[in-house]
C-alpha cells in the first residue's frame, strides 16, 4: 500500500515563498501605486504552469542571475491566491469578494490553469448564486467569448432559456459571438416562439454586416448570399415547420433567398398539403413551459371595513411610548419608529380622498397582521388596537415602476414596508426593512439587518399568509443603484417592475422559507406596488 503525505509536502513548498535564498525569479505584480515584488523559483513555475514555462523561456537572466516577469495587470490580492495555488496546491476563498473571485477566473485562464478554472466556476455557481444573478448581464458579457468557461456558460444558458428576453432584447445581443447564439437557439427548452427566434437570428445576422440595406426589398442577390453565409450555422437550427403560416408569410418569406430551395418548397408544401411527405428534416417543437401556481381552494373573506382611528389628544402627557419594533432580544438596541404627529408638521397634509384610499393593494386586516409581525407577536393585533400607522410614500401607478422612482422617493427612508400585487395571480408579496435602502456610489452594497422579513398575504385564492424572517442577517438587505428594493436572496425588484418579468423571488437565500410555491428562482411582474413608512400612533 502506498501512503501519500501531500499535506506536509504542500506546507513545505509554501514555506519556500518566504525563503529569501535560492530564488531565481522576480515577479512584479500590480499597478505602480499598489504593487508588490514576489520572489519565486523557476523550476516550480515551469512545471506548474505552461504560461510561466513559455514566459521564462523568452527572458534572459540579469547580472544577478535573476529573471524578471511583469504582471502589472494582475492585482496583488489575486496573485497571492494564485502563487499559493502554484506552490502548495491550495486555495482559500473565504471572505473574498465575489467580484474578485470572478476576475480570478480570467487570471487562471491566462496562466492556463484548467483545474483552477473548473473549481472557481463550481464555487461561484454553488456558493455565490445570488451575486451571479444580481450581476447576470455583466457576467454573461464577460464570459461568452471564452469557451473554457463552459460551466458558467451552461449556467447562463439555463437562465436565458427560461428568461430569454434578458439577452435577446438586450443592447449587447447583436454583439454575441456566433458560438453563443448557436448554443442558445439549438436548445429545445428555449422559451421563445419560433418566429421570434427567426426574427432575432435575422437581426443578429444583419448586424454583422453593416452594409446591408435595412429593407430586404432593396437587397440584391449578393446581399442575400452575404446574410446566408453569415447565418450558415444558425439556419439549420430554426424549427421552420412549427412557425404558423401567417408568420411564415410576413417574416420568413421576405428572406426566402437565404434558405435552400428545397427547404423553402417544403415549407410551402407543408401548409398547402399538410399530409404530403417532405424531404426536409423536421425538428421537434420547442418545449414551452407555462409555470403556474397550484390550484388552491377558494375561500371567501368578509369585506373588511376600515375602522375609524381614535381621536388623538394633543397634550404631551397622553403620549404613550409604544416602541415595540425589533424586539428580537430584550438587550438588542432597537430602531425607534418616528412619531407620526411630529413628522406631519413638516409634510403637507394629503387630501381627505387620498387619505381614505390608503392602499390599492392591502386592507386593514393585512396591516394588523404586518404590525403583529413587526412586534413579533404570537397573536395578531385587532383592527383597532395595533400601534402603527402606515404612510404611503410610493405607489407604482402614481410614481412609476422604475428603479429611478424608487431611489428618488425611498432613498434613506427607514422602517418601510413594500407590498406588490403579482400580475396574473391573487398573490400579494412584500417585505419589511427597518434600516432602509441607501443608494451606493459603487455597484452594490449589502447591509446587516436582524429584523427584516418577507411575506405573502392571504388574498382571494391565497388562503394563508406566509411569514419568512431573515436567517442570514449579515447580507439581509442589498442596495444596488441598478435595481429597486432588494431583500437579499429573497425578493429582488430589478427595473420596470410591471413588465418584462422585472421582479425575481429566490427561495433559497437569506430568508428562512419561500413565500411562493416555487423552488429556486421565479420571475414575475406586478400590477401595482406600494411602499409605506411605518409610524407609531399618537394616542
Amino acid at each position: 500500500m502506498t501512503m501519500k503525505f501531500f499535506e506536509n509536502l504542500s506546507n513545505n513548498y509554501l514555506e519556500l515563498l518566504n525563503d529569501k535564498e535560492d530564488f531565481d525569479v522576480i515577479i512584479n505584480v500590480g499597478e505602480p501605486l499598489n504593487n508588490r515584488i514576489f520572489q519565486a523559483h523557476s523550476a516550480i513555475l515551469r512545471y506548474r504552469s505552461s504560461y510561466f514555462r513559455n514566459e521564462l523561456a523568452k527572458i534572459s537572466k540579469d547580472r544577478y542571475n535573476l529573471k524578471e516577469i511583469n504582471l502589472k495587470h494582475i492585482s496583488v490580492q489575486q496573485f497571492e491566491i494564485v502563487i499559493k495555488y502554484i506552490y502548495g496546491g491550495i486555495i482559500s476563498l473565504e471572505n473574498i469578494n465575489p467580484s474578485l473571485i470572478f476576475e480570478l477566473l480570467f487570471v487562471a485562464y491566462e496562466f492556463l490553469f484548467e483545474e483552477l478554472i473548473k473549481y472557481l466556476e463550481t464555487y461561484l455557481i454553488e456558493t455565490k448564486y445570488f451575486w451571479l444573478r444580481l450581476n447576470f448581464s455583466y457576467i454573461y458579457q464577460k464570459i461568452y467569448h471564452y469557451q473554457e468557461f463552459r460551466k458558467l456558460q451552461n449556467w447562463c444558458n439555463d437562465i436565458i432559456a427560461k428568461y430569454p428576453n434578458q439577452v435577446f432584447d438586450s443592447e449587447y445581443f447583436t454583439l454575441l459571438p456566433e458560438s453563443a447564439l448557436v448554443s442558445l437557439i439549438e436548445r429545445d427548452d428555449l422559451q421563445l416562439e419560433e418566429v421570434k427566434i427567426w426574427n432575432y437570428v435575422i437581426k443578429w445576422g444583419i448586424a454583422q454586416n453593416l452594409g446591408l440595406p435595412s429593407d430586404p426589398k432593396n437587397w440584391t442577390h449578393e446581399n442575400f448570399l452575404i446574410l446566408k453565409n453569415t447565418l450558415k450555422n444558425c439556419l439549420p437550427l430554426i424549427r421552420y415547420f412549427h412557425i404558423p403560416g401567417e408568420d411564415v408569410y410576413h417574416h420568413v418569406q421576405p428572406y426566402k433567398q437565404i434558405l435552400e430551395q428545397n427547404l423553402w418548397e417544403n415549407i410551402k408544401m407543408r401548409f398547402m398539403t399538410p399530409n404530403h411527405p417532405i424531404s426536409s428534416i423536421i425538428l421537434p417543437p420547442r418545449i414551452i413551459s407555462t409555470p403556474a401556481l397550484p390550484i388552491r381552494t377558494v375561500e371567501q373573506f368578509p369585506t373588511v371595513i376600515r375602522p375609524t382611528l381614535p381621536i388623538r389628544r394633543t397634550d404631551q402627557s397622553s403620549n404613550v411610548n409604544r416602541s415595540k419594533l425589533s424586539t428580537r432580544r430584550a438587550e438588542q438596541i432597537r430602531p425607534n419608529l418616528p412619531n407620526r404627529r411630529r413628522a406631519e408638521q413638516i409634510r403637507p397634509k394629503l387630501s381627505n380622498r387620498r387619505e381614505n384610499q390608503f392602499s390599492n393593494i392591502i386592507n386593514n386586516e393585512h396591516l394588523t397582521e404586518i404590525a403583529s409581525w413587526i412586534d413579533r407577536k404570537t397573536n395578531t393585533y385587532s383592527l383597532t388596537n395595533h400601534p402603527y400607522e402606515f404612510k404611503l410614500i410610493l405607489r407604482g401607478s402614481r410614481d412609476g415602476f422604475t428603479r429611478n422612482s424608487f431611489w428618488n422617493l425611498c432613498n434613506r427612508q427607514t422602517n418601510v414596508i413594500v407590498v406588490m400585487k403579482v400580475k396574473g395571480t391573487d398573490e400579494i408579496l412584500g417585505g419589511y426593512n427597518p434600516i432602509g435602502w441607501e443608494k451606493p456610489r459603487g455597484r452594490y452594497e449589502t447591509k446587516r439587518c436582524d429584523d427584516s422579513f418577507i411575506f405573502s398575504l392571504k388574498n382571494g385564492t391565497i388562503r394563508n399568509s406566509i411569514l419568512s424572517r431573515v436567517e442570514t442577517s449579515k447580507d439581509a438587505i442589498c442596495c444596488n443603484p441598478n435595481y429597486g428594493p432588494i431583500f437579499s436572496g429573497g425578493i429582488i425588484m430589478g427595473n420596470n417592475f410591471n413588465r418584462d418579468n422585472g421582479c425575481l423571488l429566490y427561495s433559497n437565500g437569506s430568508y428562512e422559507k419561500s413565500i411562493r410555491n416555487f423552488i429556486g428562482l421565479s420571475y414575475f411582474s406586478v400590477d401595482e406596488y406600494e411602499i409605506f413608512k411605518v409610524y407609531e400612533k399618537d394616542f
